[in-house]
């Protein structure tokens, strides 16, 4: 208005003078003048109550009203920084209302990704449209609650079929949406007995792959990582002591059958018969113990035949056999004994004595020659 009754006054003022009336034009040059000092003094008042009128109308999403207002700041302060972002905020702002409408009524048919990756594209256009921002925080709970729902729901499913791998993913992925929900923390505990149980079923039947090959010290081993898991593993403890119940019976065989010639002494023999009484009979299922126990039977029926040794020597020998006694001098002389190592030494003053070890048994010679024949 002030501008407008300024030019109106400098024009009657040009018409006064174009027709010589001096006085007049003066006065309406004078009045030009005054209207025009006026507007210069209000100019910063005038300038923010367009900015405000500017920024208010863009709040009510007003965009053509706005950028009026936006642009007549700008021709009085071309550089004036809030009202170049306002402009440029309302010439998007038609864009940025379409875009709103279009992720309200996706949320209407309940396409929540779609209304977010609307509102975000709203926002990419002005990033302080608060209506934006608040629509996309709004849907992006929807989408994270979806999402955890989603990840219990599959989580549990996973571990209803006992796929774990995948449960302990889904619920990864609940956890970074949700941590800590009282439901989740009960999936976890599942999933961790679920584990447990697993690794428990999966030492089970290797111990029982190793008992049926008779190894019981690799099957004792295993029923002990079992009981490392769980303590109270029945089936652990007590396969543990079947374990080592039959780990102790094979090496106390393998004791006389790999040095047979144990059973030459009357202990020995004894305990070995011993162990025989306590495990008669075949092993079921177990054909290297069955074997073991049928060996030593062999070998105990071996050690109780006697066997005729002929002693040979030069009737001039003391002759004596360790753990039998002094035979004497002798040419030649028979004497029935176990199967076993014997240890023969001859004796003879003057001369340096000898010493035979030798072995009977079935297959084994049974004759030896004694002489003492090195004079010292």
């Amino acid at each position: 208005p002030l501008w407008s009754e300024a030019t109106t006054a400098a024009e009657l003022g040009d018409e006064h003078y174009g027709h010589r009336r001096f006085k007049q034009a003066q006065s309406a040059y004078e009045a030009a003048s005054q209207s025009l000092r006026s507007l210069q003094a209000n100019r910063p008042q005038i300038l923010s109550e367009v900015l405000i009128s500017g920024q208010t109308l863009l709040q009510e999403n007003q965009a053509g009203p706005a950028i009026s207002a936006f642009e007549r700041v700008l021709l009085m302060q071309v550089d004036h920084p809030e009202a170049q972002t306002g402009l440029a905020k309302a010439r998007v702002r038609m864009q940025v209302l379409d875009l709103m409408k279009d992720g309200q009524q996706a949320e209407i048919n309940t396409k929540p990704a779609l209304a977010a990756e609307t509102y975000t594209a709203a926002l990419q256009l002005d990033s302080s449209y608060r209506a934006a921002q608040s629509a996309l925080q709004a849907v992006n709970k929807i989408l994270a609650r979806q999402a955890y729902q989603d990840a219990m729901s599959r989580a549990l499913s996973y571990l209803d079929s006992g796929e774990l791998k995948a449960a302990d993913k889904a619920l990864g992925i609940a956890a970074t949406i949700k941590p800590g929900t009282p439901e989740l923390q009960d999936a976890k505990r599942r999933l961790q007995s679920l584990r447990q149980q697993s690794a428990l079923n999966n030492l089970r039947r290797q111990a029982r792959a190793q008992a049926e090959l008779e190894n019981w010290a690799g099957a004792a081993g295993l029923y002990e990582k079992a009981l490392g898991i769980d303590a109270q593993a029945t089936f652990a403890s007590s396969g543990l002591q079947h374990a080592k119940t039959r780990l102790k019976l094979h090496n106390q065989l393998d004791h006389y059958l790999e040095a047979p010639e144990r059973l030459s002494s009357d202990e020995p023999l004894k305990n070995a018969n011993t162990l025989l009484q306590a495990n008669p009979g075949k092993a079921a299922d177990e054909p290297m113990l069955t074997a073991k126990l049928a060996a030593l039977t062999e070998a105990l029926r071996l050690a109780t035949i006697p066997i005729t040794l002929l002693i040979e020597s030069d009737n001039q020998t003391e002759v004596a056999i360790y753990h039998v006694g002094r035979l004497g001098a002798f040419e030649q002389k028979q004497i029935s004994l176990r199967p076993g190592r014997y240890t023969v030494t001859g004796t003879r003053v003057g001369f340096r004595d000898v010493r035979k070890v030798i072995s009977l048994g079935p297959a084994s010679p049974a004759s030896v020659s004694i002489r003492c024949e090195e004079r010292i």
